[in-house]
């Protein structure tokens, strides 16, 4: 940490696997931003469960993307709309050229 012009060895938990970089970069953030001592358990419980904190907080303050286009991301647009038969996506029929399958009269996207 640069603290006061000097770099600061700050203590903090250790990753124990390869895969919850994120979650540590995360509560590092945390921990600087409100001064607190950067100090988690490391355990994989532990770093589970802060990863579900994590994807709970996301989701809880993410806006409503059901009215856009995922394939353009617009709302605005072709005013034509078609919904995937397997997934919950939405389309502007113009950005997927109407690919309904001709043996079954179904439209499934790419994804």
């Amino acid at each position: 940490m640069y603290l006061d012009g000097h770099v600061t060895l700050v203590s903090h938990p250790i990753q124990q696997d390869a895969t919850s970089c994120g979650i540590y970069a995360l509560k590092f953030a945390e921990s600087i931003l409100d001064g607190s001592p950067v100090a988690f358990h490391n355990s994989a419980e532990s770093v589970n469960s802060i990863r579900m904190q994590i994807a709970v907080c996301l989701l809880e303050n993410t806006e409503d993307l059901t009215n856009l286009c995922y394939f353009c991301g617009l709302m605005d647009g072709d005013t034509n709309w078609i919904g995937c038969d397997v997934c919950p996506r939405w389309f502007h029929q113009n950005c997927v050229k109407m690919q309904v399958k001709a043996n079954t009269g179904k439209f499934v996207c790419e994804s």
